[in-house]
Formats: C-alpha cells, sequence, structure tokens
C-alpha cells in the first residue's frame, strides 16, 4: 500500500479510536458539565499533540528514505555523467587516432598512386623503346639484305637491257606488230624492276653527312609538281607552307623521298576526289610538317604494319610496299620521329619531326 493511504488509514483508525473511548473515559471521570468541557478542550489538545506527533515520525522516516534514494541518486547520477565523459573523451582520442590513421593511408595511397603511375609511363616508355629497337633492327637486316639483292639483280638487269637496245637497232618491232608489243612489255618491265632496284638502294642507303639547309616548303613544291600530273584533277590541294620560311639542316634528296613517298601514298588513297592538307611550322630546334588526306585511311590491324618494308595493301603491280618503310628509316637517320595517325574510311595524317642535325 502507498504511504498516503497507509497515513490516512492510519489517521482515520487513531481518529476514530480515540473519539470512542476518549469519550467514554471524560464521561466516566466527571459527571459535572464544566468538567467534561474541560476535558474535552485537554482531550482535543491531546489529540492534536499526539496526531501531529506521529505524523512527524512517519514523515520524518518516509521523507529521509527519500533524500537517502536522492543522493543515493546524486551521486550515481555524478558517476554516470562521470563516466559520459570519460568514454566521450576516449571515443573523442580514438576518432582522433582513426582520423590520422586515415591520412597516412591516404598519403601512402597517394604514393602507390604516383608509383603506378611512373611505373605505367616507364612501361610505355620501354615499350616505345622496344618497338622503336625492333624497327631498327628489322630496318638494319632489310638494308643488308636489299643492298646484296640490288647488287645481284643489276647485273642480270644490264644484260637484259643491252639486248632490249640491240633488238630496237634492229627495228624488228617496225615489221611485226606482235614483236613491238613484246618488246615495249620487256622495256616496262625493266623500267619497274628498275624502280624497284631505286627503292631498295634508298632504303638501305645509310646517307651522308646532313650539312644541307633544305627549303622544306621548295621540296614540297617540286614534289606536288611531279605527282599531281598523275592523279585526279579533282583532289584540292590546301598547302600553308608557302607563304611560310619553313628550313632545317638535313640531306635534300633524301627529305625529297619523304615527302614524295607520303605524297603519292595520299594521293593514292584518293583515287577520285578528296582534300590534301599540308601544314608546316617552326619548332625551337626543327621543324614539324603535317601531311593529312581525305582518303580510305588505314584500318586498325594494319596500322602498325604500314612502315614494314613490303607491306601494301594494293593489288599486285600497284606497289610494293617499300614507300614508309624507305621515308620511316629516312627521318630516323635524321634523329627525327615519324608518326602516322588513321581511321578508317576518314582519312590519314602523317607526322613528320625533323630535329636541326
Amino acid at each position: 500500500m502507498k504511504f498516503e493511504y497507509r497515513i490516512s488509514l492510519i489517521y482515520l483508525i487513531i481518529g476514530a479510536l480515540w473519539i470512542l473511548f476518549s469519550d467514554l473515559a471524560v464521561n466516566n471521570l466527571a459527571d459535572s458539565p464544566a468538567m467534561q468541557s474541560e476535558l474535552q478542550t485537554y482531550k482535543g489538545w491531546f489529540y492534536v499533540v499526539a496526531t501531529g506527533a506521529l505524523l512527524f515520525v512517519f514523515l520524518r522516516r518516509h521523507l529521509g528514505h527519500l533524500r537517502t534514494v536522492e543522493q543515493s541518486l546524486e551521486s550515481h547520477q555524478r558517476s554516470l555523467e562521470h563516466t559520459v565523459q570519460e568514454k566521450t573523451q576516449d571515443l573523442d582520442q580514438a576518432l582522433q587516432e582513426l582520423h590520422e590513421k586515415h591520412e597516412k593511408l591516404q598519403e601512402k595511397n597517394d604514393i602507390i598512386h604516383n608509383q603506378n603511375l611512373q611505373l605505367q609511363k616507364a612501361l610505355e616508355d620501354l615499350k616505345s623503346a622496344q618497338s622503336k629497337l625492333m624497327q631498327a633492327e628489322k630496318m638494319a637486316s632489310i638494308g643488308l639484305l636489299t643492298r646484296g639483292l640490288a647488287h645481284e639483280v643489276n647485273n642480270p638487269l644490264n644484260y637484259i637491257s643491252g639486248g632490249l637496245i640491240g633488238l630496237e637497232d634492229q627495228k624488228l618491232a617496225e615489221h611485226n606488230e606482235e614483236t613491238q608489243i613484246y618488246i615495249r612489255g620487256i622495256r616496262e618491265g625493266l623500267q619497274r624492276v628498275h624502280r624497284i632496284i631505286r627503292s631498295l638502294n634508298q632504303m638501305s642507303n645509310q646517307g651522308g653527312e646532313k650539312i644541307e639547309s633544305c627549303d622544306i616548303g621548295r621540296i614540297l613544291d617540286n614534289v606536288l609538281v611531279l605527282l599531281l600530273p598523275e592523279y585526279s584533277q579533282d583532289i584540292q590541294i590546301q598547302n600553308a607552307v608557302k607563304a611560310k620560311e619553313i628550313k632545317v639542316i638535313g640531306n635534300r634528296a633524301e627529305l625529297y623521298q619523304v615527302f614524295f613517298n607520303i605524297i603519292q601514298n595520299a594521293f593514292q588513297a584518293m583515287p577520285d576526289c578528296g582534300v590534301l592538307k599540308i601544314n608546316a611550322e617552326n619548332l625551337e630546334n626543327g621543324i614539324l610538317v603535317q601531311i593529312q588526306d581525305s582518303g580510305i585511311g588505314i584500318a586498325d590491324e594494319n596500322l602498325l604494319k604500314v612502315t614494314d618494308p613490303f607491306f601494301t595493301t594494293r593489288s599486285p603491280g600497284e606497289g610494293v610496299g617499300l614507300g614508309l618503310s624507305i621515308a620511316y628509316n629516312i627521318i630516323d637517320q635524321h634523329h627525327g620521329k615519324l608518326s602516322i595517325q588513321s581511321q578508317e574510311g576518314q582519312g590519314t595524317t602523317v607526322t613528320v619531326e625533323i630535329p636541326n642535325s
């Protein structure tokens, strides 16, 4: 039972018993009304004092228990607050340590990322160097082969040329139309073989000291003058080099051969019509020339092969696949760089960089 209910019940019981027994006692002790009235007054005061004392005892006991509980709660609260404060400090310290570890881990990740980038660049440089070395070794081997081949083929060609001249001197073709066709075929075949031999010699030629001042604009003009009559008149030429003074130290004949081969390939990639753009600029220590055509382009699987000797996608009789090989070899001898960008059906751009050497 709750405390207030107990107090009320006890108060009612004591009050009822007091009224019952105190009235009987007053009636037995006093006969006169005056005496009974006086005793009733004392009885009332006694009741007030007694009930007040009992109420005081009960309240003090209950409030003392409440104060003890309250003090205990306050103590527990202070302990809890102290514990929470300590745990909060521990948590803040743990968060700080976690943040520091995260920063250190981030620094290590950045270092690893930078190292990966450096390794990737080193790998790309290594692949590029390996590719250049393989190309150089390939060209050196082909050079040895072609020099020997050209020497061995030239001798029988001289005999055939001499025999042809003898036949032409006897004027057999004037009397026999069939013989005329045969002689014409032999002459065209000889001319083609001579062109192949010259190309082989050009490819294998290591060149002399490149100390000439080469006017790139004039070289390009001469190439265009020679090639334009052989190809479609519907090809539009945009030559931005005419208005510039582009010069480099090198071998004029070899550079002529480079741009002849590149522009000839560009014309052949535009059999009907198209646009040929030629541009050049002076660099800090050399020149850069770009030749762009709007032709058929080069397939991705062939792009890495176009500088290989004898690689060609043309039909037999239309080319032997030495033009870009010769150009690559000459530019390499000039310590330059020849690069090709192309997409099938969207044209080709050939970039030539030549330092002053």
